[in-house]
């Protein structure tokens, strides 16, 4: 009798330990399944966010550029009597410039002279070549240092305008990558303009 309550027992305390290994192991791949399901959705969310986050990007420099090539074709005209049209140049560029907050537009001289959309002028001085500009094509800057304040991390979308064969100006929007960063994060501080454009 006792043999048979033993073996009982014994047989009762297998059962619970298999049942126990049995839901250990149950939710230990369950447990791996959802944390990988996880991590697949969060990549996936993240891919999602880069690739409209780019796709933002793109279509703003675009904007950007198409408005350059516009303002370029209307200007080159003025730009042989700069003097006597600067007011209709500047008008120019401050209406094709759409007031956007992360750039300005400027034109650079042949001379080294720079006009921007405000009406200011500033020297080009020895740190940038009006010559190393110069492209037929349309052209975006390596990362650079503003002029104004040698600190201001920017990149240039340029545009040279040519009259007879000879370039007459170079048409440029300077973007503040801080503040261009800013626009699409609702919050400049958080990025490091220098890991936008490398």
């Amino acid at each position: 009798m006792r043999e048979k309550l033993f073996n009982r027992k014994y047989i009762y305390i297998e059962i619970t330990l298999m049942l126990t290994v049995a839901i250990v192991l149950t939710l230990a791949c369950y447990t791996s399944y959802v944390q990988k399901n996880s991590v697949r959705q969060c990549f996936g969310i993240l891919d999602d966010s880069r690739a409209q986050m780019g796709q933002m990007i793109a279509n703003e420099l675009n904007n950007e550029q198409s408005h350059i090539e516009s303002a370029s074709s209307l200007l080159v005209n003025l730009m042989p009597e700069y003097e006597k049209n600067k007011g209709l140049i500047v008008k120019i560029m401050e209406a094709s410039s759409r007031g956007v907050p992360y750039s300005h537009w400027e034109i650079c001289f042949p001379d080294g002279n720079v006009i921007q959309e405000d009406g200011s002028s500033i020297e080009l001085g020895d740190k940038y070549s009006f010559d190393d500009r110069v492209s037929d094509e349309m052209t975006v800057s390596e990362r650079r240092t503003a002029i104004m304040d040698d600190s201001t991390q920017i990149i240039m979308l340029s545009k040279s305008m040519y009259i007879d064969g000879e370039c007459v100006g170079i048409l440029s929007s300077v973007i503040d990558l801080e503040k261009f960063a800013g626009m699409f994060t609702g919050n400049s501080s958080q990025w490091d303009s220098r890991i936008v454009f490398v």
